[in-house]
């Protein structure tokens, strides 16, 4: 039965490390969600006085206005690069001060938000920033880490903003899920307006996974072809990895995007979670390689089926080593795949397409 493989999920897992493991590398990750705001009053687990009141967001959709702000968070001291980060949440019982999530998030008006990014950008290395959309079955919290983990494994300077919909954070709401991310659709599409308009021209990176890629697609798209007042905010590296999204329709609305980077990116794979999608729906996905490559004209098609081995080949472009390393080059060197370590190309139907060497 479909859910059954769909139970293994887009959100990888791993049991919780203990405290001693967690490192003093702090990292800020900008947050945009239309997930509920929930505010949970956290008491200590003994006896005593009630803490300050905590910000969350819960797996439920929100009014459509987006929340915004920065949350610190901390990873792992002895973690391997692409090793799964630990998928927890912040604790009800607080004892104060988290080691992980420290004091949780910190909500910011729309212009705080533009300011406090305005601020890293001056003190961060690269003058950039990296929009970050998850996929399905995540939580705000885990979403948060992930986000914090891409911006570490891949080596990116800049900024980091995690776009968080409201995935109900449950292996079996798929289609929920699946509802959701259409639903977030003209809130991305006008979050992502604004950031290239209030950032003055500062290079912007766009990485959708998975499901993410949905809601990511329709909105690039919509920046493309429905902003005739005034010029779509042009961005340098847009990535899919692992589209969760109908090949047909990721082949009809991918053309028009094109035209607002430097470079459009297609990560695919042998992807059993994706096989089952497109059982789902009787039509293929966009990231799943084996019915047959997606390969459009100006775009890179990258099939990473010959070095990634996990049960699924679904989360690979958080945990393995190869495909960050070119997510690295992509990101921090504009290089193009024949230029990129251990690429090397073939044609299919008279185009090009860039595999992993073995």
């Amino acid at each position: 039965m479909f859910c059954a493989v769909l139970v293994w999920g887009c959100a990888t897992t791993s049991a919780a490390p203990s405290r001693e493991r967690l490192a003093a590398l702090s990292v800020d990750v900008f947050y945009a969600t239309d997930r509920k705001v929930r505010l949970t009053e956290a008491r200590p687990c003994t006896a005593g006085l009630p803490l300050p009141l905590a910000v969350r967001f819960g797996r439920e959709r929100g009014t459509g206005a987006l929340s915004l702000g920065v949350f610190p968070v901390k990873l792992l001291a002895t973690r391997r690069l692409g090793e799964t980060p630990p998928a927890i949440e912040r604790p009800m019982c607080s004892r104060g001060r988290d080691s992980v999530f420290l004091a949780g998030p910190i909500p910011k008006s729309e212009e705080q938000f533009a300011e406090s990014i305005r601020a890293a950008l001056a003190w961060a290395a690269s003058k950039e920033i990296l929009v970050f959309v998850h996929g399905y079955d995540y939580g705000f919290d885990e979403a948060v880490l992930w986000a914090a983990q891409l911006k570490n494994d891949v080596g990116f300077e800049g900024v980091i903003i995690l776009y968080s919909w409201p995935s109900r954070a449950s292996r079996w709401s798929y289609l929920a899920d699946l509802s959701n991310a259409e639903w977030t659709t003209p809130h991305l599409t006008r979050f992502l307006d604004a950031l290239g308009a209030q950032t003055g021209g500062v290079p912007i990176h766009v990485l959708a996974h998975s499901m993410g890629s949905r809601a990511m697609l329709s909105a690039l798209h919509a920046l493309a072809v429905e902003r005739s007042d005034r010029p779509a905010p042009r961005f340098k590296q847009i990535i899919f990895a692992a589209p969760d999204v109908d090949a047909d329709v990721f082949r009809q609305l991918a053309p028009p995007v094109l035209v607002l980077a430097e470079r459009v990116t297609l990560y695919t794979a042998s992807d059993l979670a994706l096989r089952m999608s497109g059982w789902l729906f009787a039509h293929p996905r966009a990231g799943d390689s084996e019915p047959g490559l997606v390969l459009v004209e100006g775009m890179d098609t990258v099939d990473v089926t010959a070095v990634e081995d996990s049960h699924t080949r679904h989360g690979y472009f958080l945990e393995n080593e190869r495909v960050l390393a070119d997510i690295f080059q992509l990101l921090s060197h504009a290089a193009p795949p024949r230029r990129r370590f251990r690429l090397f190309d073939s044609r299919v139907r008279g185009m090009l397409v860039w595999q992993f060497r073995s």
